[in-house]
């Protein structure tokens, strides 16, 4: 029973409750452009509307302001610096330019700062108010810039361009004038006042500047005294000449020192000759040029003995040529070689060492000498650095002062002469063309806009009123034929949750033939929708004239769009014509045709369905007051309706039905489409299917993909009838409750049908409007009530 009660609360949601999900999956995807063109067709006269309202009222409102609001603009260009001073930039790179600039306080060009200046209270405070002209509106009206803009090269030649607005010509250009006069004669006194502000600067300067050069100068000769320097730069370069000088001399006895060494060793081994020896001494060791003051020295050589030396080997190889070797005269050369021998290179080997030591001194004393340059010329660099450091210090006062008495000079000079230094290049004009408003730029800018913003007006209303308007809209969605169109009945809001009977309301309606009330109105209603039954049952016939039989299903595609209330009400409209009809409640999870017939629900479909027996009369019942009108109400409430639904007891009642023949016409009254599938199960039994369309209630989306789900019972859908639920927004005269929709629609005039209204209501009813309009006390009220409709008309048309 829980799970019942489970299935009977979701089945029961409201429309806003039920399609949560639905919409959110529908709503959430993007628009598809075949969507967005659709959309835009719907709210085209949203669209339509805008735009011309838009371009209206900005036509209207601009040659409104043009005759009787005109704007005049005038303007004059001002000269703020002097384009043939070739000299500025490199006067400002100089010393006195720096102190110029220094002086007069400008060593940045702003000009925003500039603009913003002119446009101060300061300057213009007096001439607003010599004109009568609040400080806040003269200022907006005032406009300063560059004929270029800022960023230009107009930016760097110093042109101004002030313009004025105004509503009189002849005063923008007074004021021209006057503002014009007032920037002059503020520039010559700002530049007064600077020059002169600026020449006590420089003479407080100058016994600063003096001090300083005097200090420089006293630094710098005191450096040279303690230094003993007169300029440390070229002693450097002497030092280090001298240095290198020393180095390289260095490198040459290192040299020979390594070829004594070799010719030592040469000599302790025996492998230098005689001959070698000399003229090594003699060529590649000639000491004695080489170092001619401190050199070796080869004086206590005996250097007699080595040619007698020499001599003896050449005379004992020329004995030995002519004798033999045990010879008198070659053993006494022999033995002269051998006495003279050890002697010499005892006398060699001395001699070298000799030179040795003096060679190794004078390495010593060349390094102690190349050190103590060193030392002087590192400590060098420090002492240039700071002599350059004083000299251009000293050089750099030296010029200051010289700078700062050449602006002395030329402040004095400026002071003098009262030359203002802005000049007015373009003399005030106003322009006789009005500048304000723009009418072509309005009006173009009124065409783009205005159906930018109709076309987010109409989007944005057919996102939040995504629902139908009209039977014409569904129509053109579904491609379905309209059976019937159904006006709003204010008698029929409440039956619902009051859970009355139809022949209640009628009763209601028909009492008010004899009554002289203000609710007379109300036999308009029943006439409207008896019409429309009518009509209904009329489409409905002629559109299958084959078949006999016509089991007809009616749904719709969510609850409480009043598909058990036409069920019903067409189900009477076709006993009133003579013919007999069956009506089954099928909805067997919320039913609704007992209350609205006023008949109990102890048995029905559901009971007839679970009865094995084949007699499905006992279930039947007939209407009170109603011929040839049979109804089988829903009965008790099943635990799983479905299943009851596609049983073979549904199949057989069916079949029993068609053979009998008994009825011209069996109703459907089914569950709603969407919802549950138990519609679905039904069609598969039915002759042709009907869809009820609420208008102003049902999402756009929900009944197209009804039909869709209808397709797939291989029924033929028959077309569909809208549902005025709602009451419309339309209250003019004789538009009352969407009748004169169904009178447009059925080709006469409202007027008309009336005619055929019974004429002691239309009497009553004419009489109560016009008793209404021409009474003088409510006529305030009528009027206002007459604006309302008129507006509530408008915006209907537009949604429709």
């Amino acid at each position: 029973m829980e799970n019942i009660n489970n299935n009977y609360s979701k089945y029961t949601k409201s429309k806003n409750s039920y399609g949560n999900d639905y919409d959110n999956s529908i709503r959430n995807k993007e628009y598809e452009f075949k969507d967005f063109l659709k959309a835009i067709n719907r709210r085209k006269k949203i669209v339509i509307s805008i735009s011309i309202a838009v371009f209206t009222s900005t036509l209207s409102i601009s040659i409104f302001q043009r005759i009787f609001f005109p704007i005049y603009i005038g303007d004059f260009s001002m000269l703020i610096s002097d384009p043939l001073n070739n000299n500025k930039n490199n006067s400002a790179n100089s010393i006195g330019g720096v102190f110029e600039q220094l002086a007069l306080n400008s060593t940045d060009n702003d000009l925003p700062t500039l603009i913003e200046l002119l446009k101060s209270p300061i300057l213009l405070n007096p001439i607003s108010k010599d004109y009568g002209i609040p400080f806040n509106k003269f200022s907006k009206s005032l406009k300063i810039s560059t004929p270029g803009g800022l960023r230009t090269q107009s930016m760097a030649q110093g042109v101004l361009r002030i313009s004025f607005k105004g509503e009189n010509p002849r005063i923008v250009n007074s004021m021209l004038v006057s503002i014009s006069k007032a920037y002059l004669k503020s520039a010559l006194d700002q530049k007064q006042q600077r020059l002169s502000d600026g020449l006590i600067f420089l003479n407080n300067q100058s016994p600063k500047l003096e001090g300083k050069n005097k200090q420089v100068q006293k630094e710098l000769s005191d450096f040279r005294e303690r230094n003993q320097l007169i300029e440390p730069t070229v002693e450097g370069q002497e030092l280090k000449t001298r240095l290198d000088y020393l180095e390289n001399e260095l490198d040459n006895i290192k040299n020979e020192r390594v070829k004594l060494n070799n010719l030592l060793n040469s000599i302790e081994n025996g492998s230098l000759t005689a001959y070698g020896f000399k003229q090594a001494i003699t060529t590649d060791l000639n000491l004695n040029e080489r170092i001619p003051t401190e050199g070796v020295s080869f004086i206590n050589l005996d250097l007699e003995l080595l040619d007698q030396y020499i001599l003896v080997k050449q005379k004992l190889a020329i004995a030995r040529t002519k004798y033999l070797e045990d010879s008198e005269i070659v053993k006494g050369l022999k033995y002269r070689v051998e006495q003279i021998e050890p002697t010499l290179k005892s006398n060699q080997i001395s001699a070298l060492i000799s030179a040795r030591e003096i060679i190794d001194k004078n390495i010593q004393n060349a390094k102690i000498k190349i050190k103590s340059l060193k030392e002087k010329f590192e400590k060098q660099p420090k002492l240039i650095s700071e002599y350059k450091t004083l000299q251009q210090k000293a050089l750099l006062a030296a010029k200051n002062l010289e700078g700062l008495s050449s602006a002395k000079e030329k402040f004095q000079l400026e002071i003098a002469q009262r030359s203002v230094p802005w000049s007015i290049i373009a003399p005030p004009k106003v322009y006789p063309v009005p500048v304000s408003p723009d009418i072509p730029l309005n009006l173009s800018l009124s065409l783009i806009f205005g159906p930018v913003l109709g076309l987010i007006v109409g989007l944005i209303r057919d996102k939040v009123d995504h629902v139908y308007h009209s039977p014409d809209e569904v129509k053109e969605n579904l491609n379905l034929p309209l059976l019937a169109e159904l006006p709003y009945i204010e008698s029929f809001v409440n039956l619902r949750e009051n859970n009355e009977s139809i022949f209640n309301v009628e009763d209601k309606l028909n009492a008010t033939k004899n009554e002289k009330s203000s609710e007379s109105y109300l036999g308009y209603q029943r006439f409207f929708y008896q019409e429309a039954f009518r009509g209904m049952y009329t489409s409905i016939k002629f559109i299958n004239t084959q078949n006999s039989l016509k089991i007809l299903s009616i749904s719709s595609c969510i609850p409480s769009e009043g598909k058990s209330l036409i069920s019903t009400m067409f189900a009477k409209t076709i006993s009133e014509l003579g013919l007999s009809v069956l009506l089954i409640d099928t909805d067997l999870r919320k039913p609704q045709v007992h209350a609205r017939l006023g008949l109990d629900n102890l048995i029905g479909f559901s009971n007839l369905l679970i009865d094995s027996s084949d007699n499905y009369k006992k279930y039947i019942q007939s209407v009170p007051t109603q011929d040839n009108f049979d109804v089988i109400t829903s009965g008790s409430i099943p635990p799983d309706p479905t299943r009851l639904l596609g049983s073979d007891s549904m199949k057989k009642f069916i079949e029993t039905i068609r053979s009998e023949n008994k009825y011209d016409y069996v109703i459907l009254d089914t569950s709603p489409i969407l919802s549950i599938s138990d519609s679905t199960l039904i069609a598969q039994y039915c002759d042709s299917l009907l869809m009820v369309v609420s208008l102003n209630n049902v999402d756009m989306d929900l009944p197209l993909l009804a039909k869709n789900k209808l397709k797939k019972t291989n029924r033929p859908l028959i077309g569909f009838v809208s549902n005025q639920i709602k009451k419309p927004k339309t209250f003019s005269k004789n538009r009352y409750y969407g009748y004169s929709n169904y009178s447009n629609n059925y080709g006469y005039n409202s007027n008309y049908i009336s005619y055929y209204a019974d004429n002691k209501i239309r009497d009553k009813f004419t009489k109560r409007n016009l008793t209404f309009e021409n009474s003088k006390d409510n006529f305030l009220i009528s009027k206002i009530k007459k604006f309302r409709n008129k507006v509530l008309d408008f915006i209907s048309w537009l949604d429709r």
